[in-house]
């Protein structure tokens, strides 16, 4: 029998830097499988600022090292981490990715929560179905994201393996015990903890911080995540400076140290994520949870499903700064907090855990490599 730290598997995703939900999930699959399989890296990220002449030579550089590595190392399992959800990157994939992998073992992750749609879109509607039909599965992050896609992705195919968090960015037991006794602070510390981009919801989140401060509530709004934009980065200084917010509004600018993230969720009394990108399981989130954090979160995409519907938090609608103020109040009643903090922590356990995840990961593999005859 083969150990499995002698199995291989050819990762191919975005890896940091920069640090963004997807490059970081790459890289917390890669530490939660070090130890099971040796794992090739094949990284597809491509900075921002490429021209397009240059991103063209890119991807073809990617489609190569891929072909590269499955010629040296073809028992490998591959695990693509990447897949595109949108029209113009599918195409991309069908040009650099999908020719490498034609009867090869792969299994793909889906990050985004819209990914239904490449079935529905005119530009993609007829290869999205021939394309994905060759994978030996398609792994979401919730079954409900996982239902979406049950018209042209069979049972079997469909999988569901949640997201999981790094080890730098888990919050204690102890020190969630000590905070849930606590309670929420007076004034209570209220975090959005994502880049500055308007879809992530936090001109909302910032409207909303207008409006308690408005009503005498006392509050503390930290913002942390990096500017798209210095116009975006300029309007949100103007209104804070117009509301005359600058004692209880800060923007701490982007957080890449993840003892720091650990320390924002921990001081936390309530995460606002109300993005309406179509996400699929934000980290911000799942770090939220295992501090013990309640989330409110945007009737969007997974985050729903993250927090239990509401068991862990608020699900407020998507572009409300009034809801997000009413889901803060709620969240400020000590005996309501409480209970959602608590459930936050069994809900990281039960469901984001690293040993949850390694489990459910191992065994997909591993059905998967015997359904295909791999000696095991």
């Amino acid at each position: 029998m083969t150990s499995q730290i002698d199995k291989k598997l050819i990762v191919v995703g975005r890896f940091p830097p920069p640090l963004d939900g997807q490059s970081v999930s790459t890289a917390r699959f890669m530490d939660v499988m070090a130890g099971s399989y040796s794992c090739i890296a094949i990284d597809t990220m491509v900075p921002i600022d490429t021209r397009f002449p240059d991103k063209i030579s890119s991807f073809r550089k990617i489609g190569k090292r891929l072909r590269a590595a499955l010629s040296e190392h073809g028992d490998a399992t591959v695990i693509w981490l990447s897949i595109s959800p949108q029209p113009l990157g599918h195409f991309r994939d069908l040009l650099t990715i999908w020719p490498q992998l034609r009867s090869r073992r792969v299994i793909a992750v889906v990050h985004w929560g819209r990914f239904a749609r490449l079935f529905t879109q005119f530009t993609t509607r007829w290869t999205a179905p021939g394309a994905t039909a060759s994978l030996s599965r398609v792994v979401f992050t919730d079954e409900a994201l996982s239902a979406l896609c049950s018209h042209w992705l069979s049972s079997t195919q469909r999988v569901v393996v949640p997201n999981s968090i790094d080890l730098i960015t888990q919050t204690a037991e102890g020190d969630v015990t000590s905070k849930t006794e606590r309670g929420p602070g007076k004034p209570l510390r209220v975090l959005f903890l994502s880049n500055m981009i308007q879809e992530k919801g936090y001109l909302d989140v910032l409207h909303a911080a207008f409006l308690l401060l408005d009503a005498s509530v006392p509050v503390k709004f930290d913002f942390a995540g990096a500017w798209l934009t210095r116009g975006d980065k300029n309007e949100f200084g103007r209104l804070v400076a117009q509301h005359g917010a600058s004692e209880s509004v800060r923007h701490l600018g982007p957080v890449t140290d993840r003892s720091e993230i650990r320390r924002l969720h921990r001081e936390a009394d309530i995460l606002v994520l109300p993005s309406y990108l179509g996400e699929a399981q934000p980290l911000s989130i799942i770090e939220a949870l295992c501090a013990g954090t309640p989330a409110i979160v945007a009737d969007d995409g997974g985050m729903p499903a993250m927090i239990d519907f509401e068991k862990a938090g608020r699900v407020v609608p998507p572009r409300s700064p009034e809801s997000i103020r009413d889901a803060i109040l709620e969240l400020s009643d000590r005996e309501t907090w409480k209970r959602c903090s608590q459930h936050a922590r069994m809900k990281f356990l039960s469901t984001f855990s690293t040993d949850q995840v390694q489990r459910a990961w191992i065994e997909l593999i591993t059905e998967v490599e015997r359904e295909q005859g791999v000696a095991l």
